[in-house]
């Protein structure tokens, strides 16, 4: 045997120079097939299509507004979409609180100063752009592909992520099309789930098919010990959307006006709500106390927001039959269509996917067993207990006697309670955010954040995360609307005593009522700011 293998290996020798062209062949072969699977990724390799974001971040203190916490930096992905419009796409949360955003390409050592032109909140997405014109020298846009992918599709997900500062790539496949998960099937959004690596610094990059075409934008991972492999990325459609929406909102700007450093990025909406809620009806039971015919199917109306065009044509106890014409499934959902799949289901709004904010819905609904066609409304996301991050109005605050009055506000609760407040009660606070309407349009959560300790609040400084009912008046309780409401309530008043009711918190001596002398209140202003190097004892935003 060993003399065989010796005899054998000057035959191999002999046949060094045909294995090297060989090798060199099945190289040369795999790279064009990859090339002719892939498209043409020359521009990508190049780094002339997806670049790097650099950013620094100031991230406001919701519990005490007036301050900031200390500067941060982080890294992600952005890709060239326009070139004509000069645009970039990332997401917001990679942008988000920004005080210097740089972008670089791949190879260069060169960074370019980047803006933010419009960021969205309901999509996580944003769009920059650079004002040097070196930037887009020999830059490429991203080709976008509109179709939603099959399962089992191969997907490569391209950006920065951490544990290395050049290009990665990543490849995996679509696993899952489905809606975010969230209590409120109306700000879910179509999500594709991979099983290629989504890292932190991936965010904001594209995900490409076969063709070299960008199907989604890399947004987050699933990361909670008991799960592998699992990121999800926003599909096309949802940017496209993102885009028609901030065109439109571009095509009303006055004429000739320009983004600057000194005009906020603009707020767009690209999806809409019912501001309804409603619940299934799984339970055959229920849909025959309801008057529902076999086969009909439907979900029951829970509340209507009292302030919306909505409240005139829909009512609690309505059975909602369907929405845009696609019947609705006792279990809340509608079919959902990917390619020539037509077997997995989605939340009802899904179907009004295409509908922009203002425009309208054709339904039907079931009545005290009467059916009836109703004509609703697409209305803002705007609800009671704010979930966004860069709102005006999350920073505003009033110090009142040395009481720090808020807004209530998703980053509050987990600013104030962890990243667990859903978890817990949040001192009632928590409860707020899927379970009441707004009573009026302009309303706002107030809440007694904490006191800062004076003899003229002597008593109360134990008090926290309290929410404000109301505001003694001449003698009547005047509920509050907002925080602008309560500071003018408090400027205006002439009475001896500032009386103030918060909502009660249970037994135990826990204060409902709070009174503090006028008079002790504003002598004590100043003293209570300096103190506490506080620069003003109010900041209400025009929003408000």
């Amino acid at each position: 045997m060993l003399e065989s293998l010796k005899r054998g290996q000057p035959s191999l020798l002999a046949m060094g120079d045909d294995s090297d062209e060989a090798i060199r062949s099945t190289k040369r072969h795999r790279q064009n097939h990859a090339k002719d699977i892939w498209g043409n990724i020359g521009a990508l390799l190049e780094g002339t299509s997806v670049v790097k974001l650099f950013c620094r971040e100031l991230k406001p203190n919701y519990s005490m507004p007036w301050t900031t916490k200390r500067q941060q930096s982080s890294t992600s992905t952005a890709f060239v979409l326009c070139l004509q419009e000069r645009l970039l796409l990332t997401n917001r949360h990679c942008v988000a609180h920004a005080s210097c955003i740089e972008v670089r390409k791949r190879g260069d050592d060169q960074k370019y100063e980047a803006e933010v032109l419009a960021r969205a909140t309901d999509c996580d997405l944003a769009l920059l752009t650079v004002r040097e014109e070196a930037f887009w020298e020999g830059a490429t846009a991203q080709t976008l592909c509109n179709e939603v992918p099959a399962l089992f599709s191969e997907v490569v997900c391209v950006g920065y992520p951490t544990g290395g500062d050049n290009l990665s790539v990543t490849k995996g496949v679509v696993s899952r099309v489905d809606y975010e998960d969230n209590p409120d099937p109306w700000r879910n959004r179509l999500v594709i789930q991979i099983d290629a690596a989504v890292n932190p610094g991936n965010s904001g990059g594209p995900a490409l098919v076969a063709g070299g075409s960008c199907v989604g934008v890399a947004y987050e991972s699933l990361k909670d010990g008991s799960t592998e492999n699992i990121g999800f990325i926003i599909p096309v459609s949802v940017v496209q959307k993102f885009l028609t929406a901030w065109r439109r909102l571009k095509s009303t700007a006055p004429v000739g006006s320009t983004v600057s450093e000194d005009v906020p990025p603009v707020r767009v909406t690209a999806f809409g709500h019912g501001r309804f809620s409603a619940q299934k009806l799984e339970n055959a039971g229920m849909r025959r106390a309801l008057g529902l015919a076999a086969g009909q199917s439907g979900v029951i109306v829970k509340s209507v927001d009292p302030t919306t065009v909505n409240a005139k044509v829909l009512q609690k106890g309505d059975v909602l039959l369907s929405l845009i014409g696609v019947p609705i499934g006792n279990d809340g959902c509608v079919p959902f269509v990917c390619g020539s799949s037509r077997h997995d289901r989605v939340p009802f709004p899904y179907v009004a996917i295409e509908k922009f904010v203002g425009e309208q819905l054709e339904a039907e609904i079931m009545r005290a067993g009467s059916k009836l066609s109703i004509t609703l409304q697409l209305c803002p996301q705007e609800p009671l207990v704010s979930v966004e991050k860069e709102a005006p109005w999350l920073l505003d605050y009033c110090i009142i006697g040395g009481l720090v009055f808020v807004v209530l506000s998703q980053q509050y609760l987990r600013a104030t309670f962890g990243d667990k407040w859903r978890k817990e009660r949040c001192n009632g606070l928590s409860e707020i955010m899927d379970s009441r309407e707004r009573e009026f349009p302009d309303e706002q959560v107030v809440v007694l954040s904490y006191v800062l300790a004076h003899t003229v609040n002597l008593g109360f400084q134990d008090v926290r995360n309290a929410r404000l009912k109301a505001f003694v008046v001449d003698g009547v309780l005047v509920r509050i609307r907002n925080i602008a409401h309560l500071s003018n309530l408090v400027e205006a008043s002439k009475e001896e005593f500032l009386r103030f009711e918060l909502y009660g918190r249970g037994a135990g001596f826990l204060p409902d009522i709070i009174v503090l002398e006028r008079s002790a209140v504003q002598a004590c202003e100043d003293e209570v700011l300096r103190r506490n190097k506080i620069p003003a004892a109010r900041k209400i935003s025009n929003s408000s």
